[in-house]
């Protein structure tokens, strides 16, 4: 009986270590309700809405040229407790639906402020500390817009962007 419990437990070790990798990996979906998603979207709008220090209104990435920022959430309106977590911006944060697109360019509907448009969507968690979502970002202009895979860890209980990968870019 000890040979078989070794031999089953040289055929179950594997097996185990295999199963526990996959679920360490494992991606798991996270909706907009959830508080984790408010926490993953919130960390990666932080690292995206960084304007490069230059006013070029034909820029391919976000400057200084604009003055108010769009966002939106797995195709909706982030809700207004969500929008309060970004209140410390030195740009408004605002819902898409606050902008207007013409001209190749966005607008804030009151103001007439120029903006830029963030669209975070695919957020999943992958284990317990780590996540990736996709975020596309338009400043404006002709073919001016980009979107990337983002990965972010837990760390020291906050989730920060450890990388990216291009998806697309016009």
């Amino acid at each position: 009986m000890g040979e078989l419990s070794i031999r089953m437990h040289r055929r179950l070790l594997p097996l185990t270590l295999a199963v526990g990798f996959l679920c360490t990996s494992c991606r798991t979906l996270v909706t907009p309700a959830s508080p984790e998603y408010s926490d993953i979207a919130e960390a990666l709008f932080r690292h995206l809405a960084q304007p490069a220090q230059v006013n070029d209104p034909d820029s391919h990435g976000v400057n200084l040229a604009h003055k108010v920022y769009f966002l939106q959430l797995d195709g909706r309106e982030p809700d207004p407790s969500f929008l309060s977590r970004l209140r410390d911006f030195s740009v408004p944060v605002e819902p898409l639906s606050a902008g207007v697109h013409t001209d190749f360019y966005w607008f804030d509907k009151k103001t007439g402020q120029r903006g830029a448009v963030f669209s975070i969507e695919n957020v999943c968690l992958i284990g317990h500390s780590s996540a990736e979502a996709h975020a596309d970002i338009s400043p404006g202009g002709a073919l001016r817009g980009s979107g990337f895979t983002y990965r972010l860890a837990k760390l020291a209980g906050k989730w920060a962007v450890v990388g990216e990968k291009l998806r697309w870019v016009s």
